[in-house]
């Protein structure tokens, strides 16, 4: 189970530190959350927010990154899966950190051993009205893809994700002779 917010149910990475019972914007306003965030986009060129309980996601997480592409020029990242969000964020800096020496990750792509001796996978997503690239955690048997997956809590996180589409490649004309 996530430790949630005190006062609004929801918050944000910096809640999970040991000695703290509510997210920023609880403990502090909303002004004072977004000057953080402002602070720290200035200091590391991104932040995250993790939602908790949200609806609109697989098990009402929703953790997302900002401003990787007004920095780095990529996709923001956003994870699905209530597992412990310390591992979450640690996972998803070193992803960050990566980028930042010009590697990029595209949705379908397989990141093998990258991170923490790892292997995870993308997909693309939606949150609100960006485009992000999920981040998607191996099942216990290893599994990536969903069809894979023995493990219902870790097959969720494709719930909502946007199905590749097969590029088609066009037949060529054929030249008709009019004479």
């Amino acid at each position: 189970m996530i430790q949630k917010c005190v006062g609004c149910e929801h918050g944000v990475e910096e809640m999970f530190r040991r000695d703290r019972k509510a997210c920023v914007g609880c403990e502090h306003g909303i002004e004072e959350m977004f000057r953080r965030d402002r602070k720290a986009m200035s200091k590391h060129g991104w932040i995250s927010h993790i939602v908790l309980d949200d609806p609109d996601y697989p098990q009402g997480m929703n953790y997302h990154t900002h401003g990787l592409m007004e920095s780095f020029k990529h996709e923001d990242i956003q994870v699905c899966l209530a597992i412990n969000p310390n591992l979450i964020h640690s996972v998803v800096s070193g992803l960050v950190n990566l980028i930042k020496e010009g590697r990029t990750f595209s949705a379908g792509q397989t990141a093998s051993g990258d991170i923490q001796n790892l292997d995870v996978t993308f997909a693309a997503a939606k949150e609100g009205d960006r485009n992000d690239l999920r981040l998607i955690f191996p099942d216990s048997t290893g599994a990536l893809e969903e069809s894979k997956m023995a493990d219902e809590h870790f097959k969720a996180q494709w719930v909502g994700t946007i199905p590749k589409v097969e590029t088609i490649q066009p037949k060529p004309l054929r030249r008709i002779d009019w004479k």
